[in-house]
């Protein structure tokens, strides 16, 4: 008697060529993107389907040949920056920092954000107090 093959190994369903498809052509489309971002597309894309987990992704682009997506995320280039120094300056502050002598401080600096040069800082010591600051109480007439 022959074994019957056909009852064996995993079901899939009537979409899945379909999401396998649209996959590696979104892939192909956005060579940067992983199975991450490819699957927050097929997200939105196939919102009632089971979605494949990230490895089948992965594995289905490794039979295609297609190389991985590249680690990390892509640098952006902020287009709204100041071309000209004194244009827009950055303010910083640090609150309560501890110097390596053991004392706090705190800081408010000012930089160009064109050139990146340091225009000011300011350092505040808080002094060491025993008082302890609490809001007045609101009364109720």
């Amino acid at each position: 008697m022959q074994p019957s093959y056909e009852a064996c190994g995993v079901r899939r369903s009537t979409d899945y060529a379909k999401i396998r498809r649209r996959t590696l052509k979104l892939r192909q489309q956005h060579s940067r993107w992983g199975a991450g971002r490819l699957l927050l597309e097929l997200d939105s894309l196939y919102p009632n389907h089971e979605r494949p987990d990230p490895r089948t992704l992965q594995r289905w682009l490794r039979d295609e040949q297609l190389p991985p997506a590249p680690a990390g995320r892509p640098k952006e280039q902020r287009q709204d920056r100041a071309e000209r120094p004194h244009q827009v300056w950055q303010v910083d502050a640090a609150e309560q920092k501890r110097l390596a002598s053991g004392q706090m401080i705190s800081w408010l600096r000012v930089a160009d954000e064109c050139s990146g040069a340091v225009l000011k800082t300011i350092a505040f010591f808080p002094k060491a107090t025993s008082r302890v600051y609490r809001p007045a109480r609101s009364r109720t007439i």
